[in-house]
């Protein structure tokens, strides 16, 4: 894995790749990897990448609950693996794939003290608040942002199962502190963010650049192609939190001129889609 993490644009000291290094990273399935690097070659048919994913029955499942979910757009029921294939295309089904492997292999349940629900619900409301407003704001990376709104806080969920000790108390206490900075904190008591292990994680996984750059500076806005859409949502600290609304809506006016209706319409959406998606995520 070391050649992953020097592969890394930021400056980062030894001490903390070390440090990040010590983690034992969890891996997608042989099936997923295979299915991600089929996906990338230019040239081959759709037909035998659903038969590479028909090899992992759980992984089959939980596709086409997904893909039957409103996060995907798709108007007709899909029952079968094939057919969902053909519909979602190369894009889709990438989001798809990457939905489902990095929901299996971050912590499912069981860190005292974390709610994974919530971290779960306020994940797939970033997702699908940020596929509404890529719409909008550059409908040609719609699925990108939506699947970057969905990851850019794996780093969290990481922390909170390696570190549960250190890293829970200090979660718990930035929720409940509106002024606090949550890699601030992060950064003065491990040395680094969940941001930038989250980048590293998606290194690990082999992830396309644009969701390793977006899940590394969503919050700092560092990397020239991250998506608006995808810094926009990074604002939402809670899937339950009106507050947290009304300052991706003041942001989206601010920085964009968008109408304020228009806003206020997408965030209704994406908080009814981000219900269904969750449940089929987690289901």
């Amino acid at each position: 894995m070391l050649s992953l993490f020097s592969s890394r644009k930021k400056d980062t000291s030894s001490a903390v790749l070390s440090q990040i290094e010590a983690y034992e990273l969890p891996s997608f399935s042989a099936t997923v990897m295979n299915v991600l690097a089929m996906l990338r070659r230019p040239g081959v048919e759709m037909q035998p990448i659903a038969e590479e994913l028909q090899k992992d029955p759980g992984l089959s499942v939980k596709a086409l609950r997904l893909v039957n979910s409103v996060g995907f757009g798709l108007s007709t029921r899909v029952s079968n693996v094939q057919h969902a294939v053909v519909l979602l295309g190369r894009s889709r089904l990438e989001c798809l794939v990457l939905s489902v492997a990095v929901s299996t292999a971050l912590p499912g349940k069981g860190i005292p003290g974390f709610d994974l629900e919530a971290y779960w619900r306020t994940a797939a409301l970033r997702a699908s608040m940020a596929g509404g407003l890529a719409k909008r704001l550059h409908p040609a990376t719609e699925i990108e942002s939506f699947t970057a709104g969905l990851l850019q806080d794996i780093g969290v969920a990481f922390l909170a199962d390696r570190e549960r000790e250190r890293y829970v108390p200090l979660y718990a206490r930035w929720r409940e502190d509106d002024s606090a900075m949550l890699s601030a904190q992060e950064s003065s008591i491990f040395g680094f963010d969940h941001a930038e292990i989250g980048g590293l994680l998606a290194r690990n996984w082999q992830l396309p650049e644009f969701l390793v750059n977006a899940i590394e500076d969503h919050h700092t806005r560092e990397s020239e192609d991250l998506d608006e859409a995808v810094w926009l949502v990074s604002l939402i600290k809670s899937h339950d939190s009106d507050q947290d609304i009304d300052t991706v809506v003041d942001a989206a006016l601010r920085t964009h001129g968008l109408d304020e209706s228009l806003v206020r319409g997408i965030a209704q959406k994406a908080r009814s889609d981000a219900d269904q998606f969750y449940k089929a995520l987690q289901g």
